[in-house]
């Protein structure tokens, strides 16, 4: 096989990403099996807004305080992970924690400083994961074309819908199998992910056919 320059910089480049979001979906999945419950008084609560040359994002910050073995702590972190996004969606965060209410929060039984309030899975750490993809995929498909003619264009369709699909699936069992639910970024990934997925699955096994010398009409009823 002979490695391409411009594939092994799409696959370098994608992998970057991919290890990133890897990584954060561990994260979220080791700290909602590790942190422990624990009750909370909180303390205030706010919309923090970041603003660069992409936009405007924010993240709800809820104030608390909570005493893990006779000792008092105060966080402000509200999900898993720290996110931020639309401003509506802080403010949708935020109206579920009521001000001056006593509420759960997890602590980390390692460190009781960290803590956060809402014990749910984000899909932010695997679009991380997802979106690379199509990097991965034109790499993958660059280190595989320098083939025979004859199966030229079916080796990089094949192997890219293999990663392709093998990716998504992996993705939406560690997703759905640490109790994620199907909010609306998530139906939207994977309902987009999976399509493409579908649409490269079909073309694989048309151009399968079509090299080996297959017709419509070797299909069709007597």
């Amino acid at each position: 096989m002979k490695l391409r320059g411009p594939g092994l910089v799409f696959s370098g480049f994608s992998l970057i990403f991919i290890g990133v979001g890897s990584y954060m979906a561990w994260s979220q999945d080791h700290a909602m099996r590790s942190h422990l419950p624990v009750t909370a008084d909180v303390i205030s609560r706010e919309i923090e807004s970041n603003s660069d040359s992409d936009g405007t994002t924010y993240r709800p910050v809820v104030k608390y305080r909570y005493t893990v073995k006779g000792k008092s702590y105060e966080s402000d972190q509200v999900t898993v992970l720290k996110e931020s996004s639309g401003h509506s969606w802080a403010t949708g965060v935020l109206a579920r924690i009521p001000p001056g209410d006593t509420v759960r929060a997890y602590y980390d039984p390692a460190d009781p400083s960290r803590a956060f309030l809402l014990r749910e899975t984000s899909f932010f750490p695997y679009i991380f994961i997802l979106f690379p993809m199509v990097f991965m995929c034109i790499g993958l498909a660059s280190m595989v074309s320098d083939k025979p003619p004859d199966i030229q264009g079916l080796r990089p369709l094949v192997v890219m819908t293999i990663a392709w699909n093998g990716v998504g699936l992996l993705v939406a069992s560690h997703y759905f199998g640490v109790g994620g639910a199907l909010d609306l970024t998530a139906k939207v990934a994977l309902a987009l992910y999976g399509l493409i997925g579908g649409l490269m699955l079909y073309a694989a096994v048309y151009q399968w056919f079509e090299a080996r010398g297959y017709r419509s009409r070797d299909f069709a009823p007597i």
